[in-house]
């Protein structure tokens, strides 16, 4: 069977079949058309839509959440078209049986709330969100609302010490904005940055750091409340964006405070072969779930 998307009517399609249809059976057939090349070709449509003016436009996502997508939302957006939902596999990696012992799920970066949606759908009962991009927070809250679920939303980013910086914004996909030099894209925003450690937040929790490339300095910004309250953690390690040094740093980070790591759908590692990864000129960044605090091991 072939895996090739159906092929898109073209417009005289319509017409050929104009005296036969009812203007409302047209509009229907237009629909049915429309949300068939949003499901197989969504860049095209975002594309057209943000050369229209169209900054917003409405989904579902995991079949029970309405959500509020951007046109510049990239591969976040594409695969909320597409699939219904965006990385929940990921957060399926967790071990079961988490969730009640760590209860309280901790975001930074959260985007638009897409992985909070996922924590929601995986039992998690309180949420703790960081995002300092303001179009993104005001997405962010949104789709958190009405989900009957407490969350506390910070309109901030989290480092290694309290600070406001330049964040710099990717022109076509709101989850790249990042803080590193090296990835500068144009346009800048100025956001405040604050320090995990001076949070208030429900242990023991889970953390969820995605920041393209700032993921040390929220490590370093987080080290009384990550080793005295972190049941388990995921974390974007990308050393196209941080550099090689600093994500090897982060692999001893987390190395010295978890008994365990993991890379989703493949399984455990050793810290050999997560440092390996970080190395690799050819894989540009991956996902480390880390296990099994050594607080407890001690």
């Amino acid at each position: 069977m072939s895996s090739e998307p159906a092929p898109i009517p073209s417009p005289y399609f319509w017409l050929r079949f104009d005296r036969l249809l009812t203007r409302r059976g047209r509009q229907l057939l237009f629909m049915d058309w429309a949300q068939r090349l949003l499901r197989e070709r969504p860049g095209i449509v975002l594309k057209a839509l943000r050369t229209q003016g169209v900054d917003r436009l409405g989904s579902s996502y995991l079949g029970r959440f309405p959500v509020e997508l951007s046109t510049t939302g990239g591969s976040i957006t594409e695969s909320v078209l597409q699939r219904g939902q965006y990385q929940f596999e990921l957060m399926a990696s967790l071990p079961k049986g988490l969730v009640d012992r760590a209860p309280t799920f901790v975001n930074v970066g959260a985007n638009i709330g897409t992985t909070c949606l996922n924590a929601i759908e995986y039992g998690f009962k309180q949420l703790v969100a960081f995002e300092p991009v303001k179009a993104n927070f005001g997405m962010l809250a949104h789709n958190l609302e009405g989900t009957g679920i407490p969350a506390s939303l910070h309109h901030m980013g989290l480092g290694e010490s309290k600070d406001s910086l330049d964040i710099h914004l990717h022109p076509v996909s709101d989850g790249r904005h990042s803080l590193k030099a090296q990835f500068q894209q144009g346009l800048t925003e100025r956001i405040q940055i604050e320090r995990l450690d001076d949070q208030t937040i429900n242990a023991p929790f889970v953390l969820w750091i995605d920041t393209e490339g700032f993921e040390l300095e929220v490590l370093r910004g987080g080290e009384v409340a990550i080793t005295q309250g972190c049941e388990a953690m995921c974390l974007e390690v990308s050393a196209s964006i941080c550099g090689r040094e600093s994500a090897l740093k982060i692999i001893d980070w987390v190395d010295a405070r978890f008994a365990k790591l993991l890379i989703p759908a493949q399984g455990e590692i050793t810290v050999e072969q997560a440092r390996a990864r970080v190395n690799n000129p050819e894989l540009r960044q991956f996902d480390l779930i880390c296990l099994e605090p050594r607080r407890q091991a001690a």
